[in-house]
């Protein structure tokens, strides 16, 4: 997808240093119109906005009280008013200034934190859904924590809230699925943040840093990267070998019954050198991989089975490589392939094996010596 002419909304980007403020610009830099939320700081959250505008995009910032559920439906009907409905969501905003042990943990600082972390996602999620829905599109992001998952000593409330955000993005993905709307969570670890400055002790922040493979912590920014993938904009590296020619085999489940064509189509287009063909039988119209409906149990003639015919249709429309989004029909493609005596002709791969292969990276550090790290998993052929 294309950042260009979405309209997204950064909870609690009101910090110079902050992860809201790098996620808020680089989605303004990506195309989208951005909106900011704030609360206690104003004028921090004014002061993105403004960089914003600067950039030629539009963007409001609004002061909202994310614990409040009737704040937040204010806030999002004023963005509808001014801008219209919120398609790319990122769920930043959070508070860790105080770290304390269960003892000394009172009922307001565990509500405070949880309402601040998780119910303020959950409402502004709530808020984005229906417009989601009937647009047929929409991108939610939560930031989250490693506390979520490992826990932290002092972090009861921050830590459980986090979790929660993981458990949240899961259920909306389900829910989003048959409605092109995606959820996912950015686990950030330790981050060069005013709050990892106020927060934690100079000697316990050397400490946690020599565990960390770059024996640093993150930049905002390169949380905010991993955001924007998230969020759907992927930077791809060109194919090593762009002699292939793809082909695109729609799972049962993906297409007819959640509707979802173009978008496994769309990511094949964007990777650089990619060149790709349609079968006969393709999209609603598509012919199963033998794979659905207890057909792994059915045994035809060699000639007939689902799975071979399928194979056959792809080598009739020029295809090398054949992509599929569905581990039975890999396993089905794969199999008929060898059946078909096709083996060396064509090829077959998982959507996501090949997107995460073609995922520009910075390349890294090699000591001297050292041979650079090989390619990964390849199609099989």
């Amino acid at each position: 997808m294309s950042a260009d002419r979405r309209l997204a909304l950064v909870t609690g980007a009101t910090m110079p240093r902050g992860i809201g403020k790098a996620t808020a610009l680089t989605l303004a830099r990506e195309g989208c119109d951005v909106v900011v939320t704030g609360f206690n700081n104003m004028d921090g959250a004014k002061a993105v906005s403004d960089e914003i505008k600067a950039m030629g995009r539009r963007s409001l910032a609004l002061k909202m009280n994310g614990r409040d559920y009737s704040d937040v439906q204010k806030t999002f009907a004023t963005i509808k008013k001014e801008l219209g409905p919120v398609e790319i969501l990122v769920n930043n905003v959070a508070q860790m200034r105080r770290m304390m042990t269960i003892a000394k943990t009172t009922m307001d600082d565990w509500e405070n934190e949880v309402k601040l972390c998780l119910n303020s996602a959950f409402y502004c999620i709530k808020e984005a859904w229906e417009d989601m829905c009937v647009n047929k599109w929409g991108r939610i992001v939560n930031m989250t924590s490693v506390a979520g998952v490992m826990g932290g000593y002092g972090q009861s409330s921050y830590g459980s809230a986090k979790a929660g955000l993981i458990g949240l993005a899961k259920c909306v993905a389900l829910e989003g699925a048959r409605f092109n709307i995606t959820a996912n969570c950015v686990l950030v670890g330790m981050a060069q943040t005013e709050a990892y400055d106020e927060t934690i002790g100079e000697e316990v922040r050397k400490s946690i840093e020599k565990k960390i493979a770059f024996r640093r912590a993150a930049s905002p920014q390169e949380v905010a990267d991993a955001m924007l993938r998230q969020a759907g904009r992927i930077a791809f590296a060109p194919l090593a070998d762009s002699q292939p020619t793809y082909t695109f085999h729609d799972p049962c489940y993906l297409g007819r019954h959640n509707r979802v064509y173009d978008d496994p189509r769309e990511v094949l287009d964007a990777i650089p050198g990619l060149k790709r063909v349609e079968m006969d039988r393709c999209r609603d119209r598509s012919f199963c991989c033998g794979g659905g409906g207890l057909m792994l149990f059915y045994e035809p003639k060699e000639d007939q089975r689902m799975g071979v015919l399928r194979v056959k249709m792809a080598a009739e429309a020029g295809a090398d490589v054949i992509v599929t989004a569905c581990p039975f029909c890999l396993v089905n493609v794969e199999d008929a392939i060898k059946v078909a005596g096709l083996e060396g002709r064509l090829g077959a791969v998982d959507l996501a094996e090949l997107v995460d292969r073609q995922i520009a990276r910075p390349a890294p550090p090699v000591a001297p010596g050292e041979a650079p790290a090989g390619p990964g998993r390849d199609v099989v052929m």
